[in-house]
């Protein structure tokens, strides 16, 4: 990606460099686009606005400065001969008053930024991969503080970042190597006593230790893995659900995977999930994708035509984590949904919490008007699933009714269940 492109560039650059003593240095912006995009018919997508600013940023570059954009919300110049401090400290002014001053057609669009500087030591060898993730390390922190301002990087955060880049090539070698797998955590309808489904959940298999993706989710996120890793599991997933055994009644179960913000914003999603259903034989309906509400507020424009395609396709749609973002009701309502999640978050403090139960009746009855299934997640007591079934929740999920298992596990607790009946 960009990311391998400036750091090849940078390699490139430097070896001259160093015959005259000379040295590079790494300035990252970080774009903070939430601020009124896509709330409107008149504000522009996050894409739109990563567009227009990267374009305001390249007007930045020269010979000797090079601009690609790392991340989705982030750019990094790449600094070369004229790489002192005071030049660095330049550059990262202009780029942020860029950002600041820049006119929208919508006043409801006020994106910020923060700039780090990442200095590539005089004399001695380094990783260039290092240097972009000090500089990104630094525009993280400046993010603390005031809107619009930079952070130098510190060396006392050198070894962490190190650390952290280790771990990130372990994960590119994991991924590589056939190291990751996806193990399931079954879906449990309460009213008629049956499994019915099952979610997809990615982990590693490190050696000896299984390791669960919110360990390591976050670096494959940042790391540039999150699409092929996500195709991957899209795939194995589909595949593995071929072979799953017929519920009692003679159906077949549901298998939900998990679009993360970075899929779901790739123009590919709805050719990768078609090609993945093709490649397995799967029938599109037995494929239900879980997408969050953040994800999916983002950008209502987006996500009505990219869930409208993927309706063409054939799979159902379910809201992940429900109740933790920011929905809007008339939003809601537009969008080609089958399936609200109920997050964990409340259904923790059931039956006591008046508070949690007041939400899931509201959920409830919320999903009920929309022509929508419901499920709880994070259901893990008696107590907990009487209290939501008297709620009318349905479907349900959790260690109650058992962890995420992996495929061969998966397979024999089915077939022990169609015996049974």
């Amino acid at each position: 990606g960009n990311r391998d492109y400036l750091v090849e560039l940078a390699r490139q650059r430097l070896a001259p460099l160093r015959y005259n003593g000379e040295t590079l240095a790494v300035v990252h912006v970080l774009i903070d686009a939430t601020g009124g995009v896509a709330w409107s018919s008149n504000a522009p997508t996050v894409e739109d606005l990563m567009a227009r600013l990267g374009q305001c940023l390249a007007q930045l570059s020269s010979e000797s400065i090079d601009l690609a954009r790392v991340r989705a919300n982030g750019f990094a110049f790449l600094l070369v001969r004229d790489a002192r401090q005071r030049s660095a400290v330049r550059l990262a002014e202009r780029a942020l008053a860029a950002v600041r001053t820049i006119e929208w057609d919508s006043a409801e669009v006020d994106p910020s930024a923060t700039a780090g500087i990442a200095f590539a030591p005089v004399g001695q060898d380094y990783d260039v991969r290092v240097l972009m993730r000090q500089a990104e390390e630094a525009a993280e922190r400046a993010r603390a503080g005031e809107k619009f301002s930079f952070e130098v990087f510190d060396p006392e955060h050198h070894d962490a970042l190190v650390a952290a880049l280790s771990f990130e090539r372990a994960l590119r070698d994991a991924f590589a190597n056939g190291q990751f797998e996806v193990h399931y955590q079954p879906e449990y309808d309460a009213q008629h006593k049956t499994w019915v489904a099952a979610e997809s959940l990615l982990r590693w298999r490190d050696g000896e230790r299984l390791v669960v993706a919110s360990e390591f989710i976050g670096v494959v996120e940042t790391s540039g893995l999150m699409l092929p890793v996500g195709r991957w599991v899209l795939g194995q997933a589909c595949r593995d659900a071929v072979h799953w055994p017929l519920l009692p009644d003679g159906s077949a179960a549901t298998v939900r995977v998990n679009v993360s913000t970075r899929q779901f914003d790739e123009s590919s999603l709805v050719e990768d999930v078609a090609a993945a259903l093709a490649e397995s034989g799967l029938v599109a309906s037995r494929l239900c994708l879980e997408i969050t509400e953040t994800t999916l507020m983002r950008d209502i424009d987006h996500a009505l035509d990219v869930l409208q395609q993927l309706k063409q396709v054939g799979v159902s749609v379910a809201i992940d984590d429900f109740g933790t973002g920011y929905a809007s009701l008339v939003y809601l309502k537009r969008l080609p949904v089958d399936v609200l999640k109920i997050d964990r978050s409340f259904v923790e403090g059931m039956p006591g919490a008046m508070a949690d139960t007041a939400i899931v009746r509201a959920v409830v009855g919320l999903a009920a008007s929309l022509g929508m299934d419901v499920i709880a997640e994070g259901v893990e007591h008696v107590v907990q699933e009487e209290a939501l079934q008297a709620l009318g929740v349905r479907r349900m999920q959790g260690w109650l009714y058992g962890k995420a298992m992996d495929q061969a596990s998966l397979c024999r607790l089915l077939s022990a269940i169609a015996l049974r009946r």
